[in-house]
């Protein structure tokens, strides 16, 4: 039990900036594509897209473990300055939450990109996007243990107070913009590869009132492709880096899927990896515009031996929905004798 208030206490020290840590992170992260890169709104064929994703992870070494849910929503919403240019919105949510801190970080964003058709059949897209968000951080000072809170008398660290002088609730501004190039070549090959800044202005983010720290750029890129094997299997091969004051995180992903009819049901089966972090397990299904996919870590870093190599459990889900613009009207032949 002291060893879980141990690593809490710690977690949330990273967390609120006493000491320089990653931003919030997704096995998944294609499942939450606002949070990889703002030149991903309206990035799709269709009217609306929706998803989110949800991670739990640490449960075995902290009380309270982080709890992440997340959700998005996007649309290519009109014509850009050329007939086959279009613009692109999205807004998204996400919620960290963990400890008996009462730790949560809560991001709202809006993203606009601009996606320009390189030919006239739109196979080769090259976008740029932006993003600007609200971020909010909180933890509950009160909650921790401090020596000069014990009180003699009753024998317990029952002494109010906020020894630590935590902030209650702290707010900042964001901005991150993106760029991002995707191909589909011909039938059964699509590729792509993108690169973003998140934090572009590094904004001050003081989680004690009595120090003052910013936000560290976090520069990130990622690429994949897709392209089938044969008519019953196809492959996608992705990579993702993430750098942050110093602090890197490199993936890498292999997910095979596996056409179960010709109603475009597929399932997907793969693994990935994160370096000196996590083994992970991917697995998923994909009907036509409804992607659901899941994911566990195998925790393989020097945490392992409190973890029992359990790490983070995730699910996403992703759903296009499709409204013709110019709805099919059954002709109408008129005698003409009429």
């Amino acid at each position: 039990m002291k060893l879980k208030h141990l690593l809490s206490l710690v977690f949330l020290l990273f967390s609120i900036g006493i000491i320089t840590a990653q931003d919030i992170h997704f096995s998944q992260y294609s499942m939450s594509p606002m949070t990889l890169n703002p030149a991903n709104a309206g990035a799709f064929k269709g009217t609306v897209r929706v998803g989110g994703v949800y991670r739990d992870q640490w449960g075995t070494v902290m009380e309270n473990q982080f709890r992440t849910p997340s959700l998005y929503v996007d649309a290519p919403i009109i014509r850009g300055f050329r007939k086959k240019d279009w613009i692109g919105v999205a807004v998204n949510f996400m919620n960290d939450q963990s400890g008996v801190y009462k730790y949560q970080q809560t991001n709202v964003g809006a993203s606009l990109a601009y996606h320009v058709a390189l030919d006239p059949m739109r196979k080769n897209i090259l976008t740029i996007g932006g993003q600007f968000s609200q971020n909010q951080r909180r933890a509950d000072g009160t909650a921790l243990n401090w020596g000069d809170q014990f009180n003699p008398a009753t024998g317990e660290f029952d002494l109010a107070g906020n020894p630590a002088n935590f902030l209650d609730n702290v707010s900042y501004n964001d901005i991150a913009v993106g760029i991002n190039f995707r191909s589909s070549p011909k039938a059964g090959l699509s590729w792509n590869v993108g690169a973003s800044i998140f934090h572009l202005t590094e904004p001050e983010n003081s989680g004690l009132s009595t120090a003052t720290s910013i936000v560290p750029q976090k520069i990130v890129a990622n690429a994949g492709a897709t392209f089938d094997i044969n008519a019953s299997w196809q492959m996608t091969p992705q990579v993702f880096f993430a750098t942050q004051a110093g602090m890197n995180e490199i993936i890498a992903q292999a997910i095979a899927g596996y056409r179960l009819n010709d109603n475009g049901l597929i399932l997907n089966m793969g693994a990935g990896y994160r370096v000196n972090d996590a083994a992970m397990i991917l697995a998923g299904l994909e009907l036509k515009n409804l992607v659901v996919g899941v994911s566990y870590d195998l925790n393989i870093s020097p945490l392992r031996t409190y973890s029992n190599y359990q790490g983070g459990f995730e699910i996403g889900v992703g759903y296009i929905i499709s409204v013709p613009r110019n709805p099919a009207i059954p002709p109408v032949i008129f005698n003409s004798r009429f």
